[in-house]
Order: C-alpha cells, then structure tokens, then sequence
C-alpha cells in the first residue's frame, strides 16, 4: 500500500485560526489523521482551512500539521503525506482506484465540507489504532475517540422522518446499549454538535430495559449473543444502529465499521436502513460495502 515518493513544490502554509481555543480533541477543528504504521498524514493547503490539530496514535504531544483530503468517488479516500524535514508526498489507498499523490494542482479545488474531511481521518486513525499492539491504554482510548468522531458524522449524514424528532429543535439522541468502549470520547465529539438543527446528546442504556427512544444506537460488543433481541427492540423504528461487531450489518445491522486491508470501512445494509425510514447519504456510501442479511437473520421476512 505504499506509494513511491515523490516531491512537491509547495510553500509552507500557516493554518487559519491556529492555536485557538476552540481547537480540542471532540471539537470539529480536531480532525487528526495517520497512516496504519502510524506515521501522520498532512498536506499543505493552497487555500486556508481548518486547524487539525491532535495526538498522534503513538504519542500524546499534538501535531501542528494541518490536514485537508479530497474524496473522489470510485478512486476513495486520497490523504496525502508531507512531513516538514523530509518534504515527501504519498498517499493511503481508499476504496478502489490505484494509489496516487495529490499534487498542487489538485489541492487548489479546496478542502472537503468539513464533516467529509473528518470523516474519512478519522476512518484511518481507528484502524492505525485497532491495529496497535494491545495493552497499551492510551492506544485503545484513540481508537474509540475516532470511532466516537465517526458515529458522530455518520449522524450528520443521514436523513431522518420528520415525526422522528417531537420537535425542529428536539434532541438527536445517540445511545450506547451494554458496556461503553467511549468512556468520555462521545461526549467530547458530540459536545455543541447539531444536525439538520437537532442538538446532539448521549446516553448510556441498560442492557437489560426496554430501550428508549433514541436516533443512533451503537451497540457494543458485549450484546454480541444479544443481537437479535437488540435489533428486535428497534426494528421498523427510524433508528440508525452502528457497531463493530463482525458481520453486524449481514445479521440485521445497519452499519458495521470493519477492519479490512489496515482501514477501517463500513459494511452497510440497505435493507435495515430503507425499512427505518432513513436514508444514508452518497459521502457515505463511497466507503461502504453494501451486504445483503444472513439468511434467517433478525430482517430476513
């Protein structure tokens, strides 16, 4: 997956905003991105963008790179590399098309809405993390940060019913049913969120009692033999349910986020997601994987 190196001429740039409050681990300005072996991923932006500031995998002290991506379609997620002392270019491969560099030329079309740009970091950082060695505290807590980023976003783009909601400025309600792998991640990534207008919040849910109403549920790995009752509980109601655990979109789940090839993609069932009521937008089907239910699973008629 590795690219040969190859040179660009560009002019150092100096991030907009840089070193403002407002830029944290959670907040929209934290877009940090590395390769799988961990190395950080960043090019110079030939017009101003956002500060992506953050903690490398590997090291808690914050990058000063700033990092903007282009996403096209077939080709996949395209992030260059440059690091300052070595001034070398490469790229990661995304979902089909052959691997190549940014230029400057391409750069100059500008940095993705910012919730795409975040979206596809932060699909990289989870898999640099979920591939790290385990036992290591601070490896584990990255990885769920940047899967709590990508819940967060998967919400951005996707469109509920109207009824869904008691009203325009009700809550978006993101739950979390049986043991939380986030800890204090999700709510840093949700913290002065909205979507289409909704506040974001999150709640943990008990396992064991009726679920409540809510918009996105992720469910954790230890409902694993619990599946079908989970999926049951929510079935027909327009509620987008995530988790990473295996096959969970081919046994009745919407979206599954995998590790595939060192990234983390999504596995997507239509079927799930067309019988909630809800539609996924096109930015996120361009990394996804469309499967089909088990046969006998929990929305097999």
């Amino acid at each position: 997956m590795r690219d040969p190196p190859s040179r660009m001429a560009a002019a150092p740039a100096t991030p907009v905003g840089a070193g403002s409050a407002g830029c944290h681990p959670g907040s929209a300005g934290w877009q940090p991105a590395v390769s799988p072996t961990g190395n950080w991923l960043g090019v110079r932006c030939t017009e101003p963008c956002e500060p992506l500031w953050g903690p490398r995998i590997d090291n808690p002290r914050p990058s000063r790179l700033p990092v903007c991506a282009t996403v096209g379609g077939a080709e996949g997620v395209r992030l260059a590399r440059q690091h300052p002392a070595a001034g070398l270019t490469g790229s990661i491969r995304g979902a089909g098309g052959p691997p190549a560099s940014i230029t400057a030329r391409r750069m100059k079309r500008g940095c993705w809405h910012r919730e795409a740009i975040l979206l596809a970091s932060s699909l990289l950082v989870a898999a640099a993390a979920a591939n790290a060695r385990p036992a290591e505290p601070f490896r584990a807590t990255a990885e769920y940060s940047l899967k709590a980023a990508v819940l967060v976003n998967l919400a951005k783009f996707t469109d509920w019913p109207t009824n869904a909601f008691a009203g325009p400025a009700a809550p978006l309600v993101i739950g979390v049913v049986g043991e939380d792998p986030f800890g204090p991640a999700l709510e840093e990534a949700a913290r002065a969120q909205t979507v289409a207008g909704h506040p974001v919040q999150v709640r943990r849910l008990s396992a064991t009692a009726p679920l409540p109403q809510v918009h996105v549920l992720f469910v954790s790995r230890s409902e694993q033999n619990r599946l079908p009752q989970v999926l049951e509980a929510v079935r027909g109601a327009p509620v987008l349910t995530v988790s990473d655990v295996t096959r969970f979109a081919r046994q009745g789940g919407m979206v599954n986020l995998v590790l595939r090839d060192e990234m983390v993609r999504f596995e997507v069932n239509l079927n799930s997601v067309e019988a909630a009521g809800l539609r996924l937008s096109s930015k996120v089907l361009k990394y996804a994987t469309l499967v089909a239910p088990t046969l006998g699973g929990p929305n097999t008629p």
